[in-house]
């Protein structure tokens, strides 16, 4: 009886062994799973980000007229016609919903910090240097929720810098 009794606690020991085996196998697997999706979703991230600059960079090249009206609103905003105006703050829309998708990935890790640092500069730069932008700022910033309107803002409120 007893003879059975340690068959039967060595039988359940490996069970219980291979079972914690595979537990531990499953784990390593599930992981290499996670960080596989994890890369092709960082790479999904990245493709969407370069297509969303591509649409504004499109807008503009395909149209001489958009492209001469987009750069009078940059420079010179108390130029443009009501309609024209319209149109440059959908445009400029666009343009700070791109800042705004790359920003929030930023804040959650979910893209390369290397792709925020260019398109941050370049968007920063356009806020603190356009006077198009500052307007449309000044008008429209509503739109837009915190923290992003907040860390926007002291871009679009710093002094335009002079050309040269």
């Amino acid at each position: 009886m007893a003879q059975e009794k340690d068959r039967w606690e060595i039988a359940t020991f490996v069970v219980e062994t291979v079972a914690a085996v595979g537990v531990i196998f499953s784990v390593i697997y599930l992981a290499i799973q996670v960080g596989g999706t994890t890369s092709a979703l960082r790479a999904q991230t990245h493709d969407n980000v370069l297509n969303q600059g591509t649409q504004q960079f499109m807008m503009t090249m395909n149209n001489p007229g958009f492209s001469a009206l987009i750069n009078k609103g940059k420079n010179d905003p108390g130029g443009l016609s009501d309609a024209e105006w319209s149109r440059f703050t959908d445009y400029l829309i666009v343009i700070n919903n791109t800042w705004e998708y790359v920003y929030y990935l930023d804040q959650d890790a979910a893209t390369p910090p290397e792709i925020w640092v260019g398109i941050n500069a370049y968007y920063s730069d356009l806020a603190k240097n356009k006077p198009g932008l500052k307007r449309f700022w000044r008008e429209y910033s509503y739109i837009y929720a915190e923290p992003f309107r907040s860390y926007a803002d002291q871009f679009f409120s710093a002094e335009v810098l002079a050309p040269g």
